[in-house]
């Protein structure tokens, strides 16, 4: 299990009820001080590292993938 943050300004209906449902220990806050990211693209902060990518739900999954106690 990850613990992922994300900011309610960057993630939208869909994906914070996918992440509500997941196994993942979630943190919502309006404001993450990633601005330029969050402007930018969809992002998740997972276990501190910050993590870009297409879509939230494509996040997620990655995240769901990665085998438990692997480390990038």
């Amino acid at each position: 299990m990850a613990f992922l943050e994300c900011c309610l300004n960057n993630v939208s209906s869909d994906a914070r009820v996918a992440l509500g449902e997941s196994d993942h220990d979630v943190r919502e806050t309006f404001c993450l001080d990633r601005c330029g990211d969050c402007y930018d693209r969809s992002f998740l902060v997972v276990d501190g590292e910050l993590r870009t990518g297409n879509s939230h739900m494509d996040l997620l999954e990655s995240v769901d993938d990665q085998p438990k106690g692997y480390e990038e």
